[in-house]
């Protein structure tokens, strides 16, 4: 066995639901009673974000090991799970909950075909094995309505792609993304072709290019990005929305952020109209209050 960034790279399974392990032991933490409540998370101007003792596979799990998974049929929960491989997800209402899943893959979880609605992806560990060209979740083939929640993404590219409506991406943690001088890495990454997007109360680190990145490659609008914990390590800046190309952006909002500044600034927003609503945004260190120009 070896470990990538923390993370523990098990073997691969050769039998699903006969290995069982409980998740400190898979990533060589010291064990946590289970009826304990996670005590953790990020402060910052009086609030609390999520981290790693709020997000992922809740302590005491018991994790069967398995290789590759794909849902078979609509209205089925994928749990519990070591998975040394991908996640496909192709009926709707889809669940996968209390899994770990570790791939060198350009999509590790992927809504891929079948147009599926109605996925949720809560309290799981994703790690890409800090390889560049991955993407933690993905639903470009979804249908609308995915929800990725309380999870705990690292060592990818790119930790969430945004490829339908409806979308909400909320109290995830995002960090120690794989960096690289050819790497364009975000945190959150859409490029258009969605409505209705919501993205609140996420704990997201950046390195390179941003912790949110929108760009209208295809038209969008309708987008939320409130209350967030978004810290610059290394690279421009914690929010990025932009045109390239001649595409409708539409309206949004950028409220109620904690920022952390990248080398160049808090927003990109170059060439974009209708700029944002934004409002209560603040540095994350000083609480002092950031505009849409800076």
């Amino acid at each position: 066995m070896a470990t990538r960034r923390g993370i523990l790279v098990a073997a691969p399974a050769i039998l699903l639901g006969l290995n069982r392990w409980p998740v400190e032991d898979i990533l060589g933490l010291p064990a946590r009673a289970a009826e304990v409540p996670p005590k953790g998370g990020i402060p910052s101007c009086g609030e609390i974000f999520p981290d790693a003792a709020t997000t992922g596979v809740p302590a005491g799990s018991m994790l069967a090991d398995s290789k590759s998974v794909t849902s078979t049929s609509a209205g089925q929960a994928i749990q519990n799970l070591n998975i040394s491989g991908t996640v496909r997800i192709r009926h709707s209402n889809v669940t996968l909950k209390n899994c770990l899943i570790q791939a060198n893959d350009a999509y590790i979880v992927e809504c891929d075909r079948g147009n599926p609605t109605g996925t949720v992806v809560h309290d799981c560990t994703i790690s890409g094995l800090n390889n560049g060209g991955t993407t933690g979740f993905n639903p470009d083939g979804g249908g609308g309505g995915s929800i990725i929640r309380r999870c705990n993404i690292s060592g990818c590219e790119n930790g969430i792609g945004i490829g339908e409506d409806k979308m909400q991406i909320l109290d995830n943690y995002i960090h120690d993304l794989f960096h690289s001088v050819e790497a364009h890495t975000d945190g959150i990454q859409g490029t258009g072709g969605f409505t209705s997007l919501l993205i609140r109360h996420n704990s997201i680190f950046g390195v390179d290019t941003s912790c949110i990145i929108l760009t209208n490659n295809v038209a969008f609008s309708g987008y939320t990005i409130d209350n967030n914990l978004l810290i610059m390590v290394d690279g421009s800046a914690p929010i990025i929305i932009r045109p390239v190309g001649p595409n409708a952006i539409g309206a949004g909002s950028v409220t109620n952020n904690k920022l952390g500044r990248g080398v160049g600034s808090y927003n990109d927003f170059t060439r974009l109209r209708p700029l944002p609503t934004y409002t209560g945004n603040v540095d994350w260190r000083t609480c002092g209050a950031v505009t849409a120009g800076r």
